[in-house]
């Protein structure tokens, strides 16, 4: 069944920068299903769903170090899953072919927000921002997942992470394996709740969510 309402998970973790002077970044994650895809929860966003079958303009990588793909092919990449199944659509594959790869996107401006459907979470799987030519943050796998073994239907390994925190004008995603699929790939300009805001929220939609199960029942 359709969900209409974004239920805004705990907060389940802060990172520090390596370099000080720097914000510090926030990761929290969402679910929002329309028709079982992940989505950003903010529609203000330059959002990359990669249906047009190619690499968007800006974003620059042969096709060894990217494809765009749907479906799954074992041992090589697999769909992300959503909340009804696994991704239906089309989405990126880092590396294309081959054991590793890297693409960089640069066609944005400037944002302080980054959303991704991250599909089969791998500890070599990383994301790497830069404002100007200073990178202001760095995150892998096991930023983002408890158990980041590349498992492609488990909850842990495949969900919509949300960063903010730091502002940037271009990232790269890289995999030194086989492989960082992902989709909806959302960037922008956001007015963020504090954390604190982000965890008392989610509890609220999560507890509206309840309630209208069982006025349905």
């Amino acid at each position: 069944m359709k969900r209409s309402v974004v239920i805004i998970g705990t907060l389940l973790l802060l990172l520090a920068m390596s370099t000080s002077g720097h914000a510090t970044p926030t990761i929290w994650y969402t679910t929002y299903a329309p028709g079982g895809e992940f989505v950003s929860p903010y529609v203000a966003t330059t959002t990359w769903d990669f249906n047009g079958g190619a690499l968007p303009s800006g974003w620059t990588g042969n096709a060894a170090d990217a494809a765009i793909v749907s479906n799954s092919q074992s041992g090589q990449y697999a769909a992300p899953e959503g909340v009804s199944g696994q991704d239906t659509s089309k989405y990126i594959v880092v590396p294309g072919s081959g054991q590793s790869g890297s693409v960089t996107v640069t066609n944005f401006g400037s944002a302080n927000y980054f959303g991704i459907w991250w599909g089969s979470i791998d500890t070599y799987n990383s994301l790497t921002f830069y404002n100007g030519s200073t990178q202001v943050a760095y995150f892998t796998g096991s930023d983002v997942s408890t158990s980041p073994n590349g498992d492609w239907t488990s909850s842990e390994t495949n969900k919509y992470v949300n960063f903010t925190g730091f502002t940037f004008d271009k990232f790269v995603m890289a995999s030194s394996g086989i492989a960082f699929e992902a989709d909806n790939i959302a960037v922008g300009n956001v007015s963020v709740p504090e954390p604190i805001t982000l965890l008392f929220l989610g509890a609220s939609l999560f507890g509206l969510g309840l309630a209208g199960r069982k006025i349905k029942k």
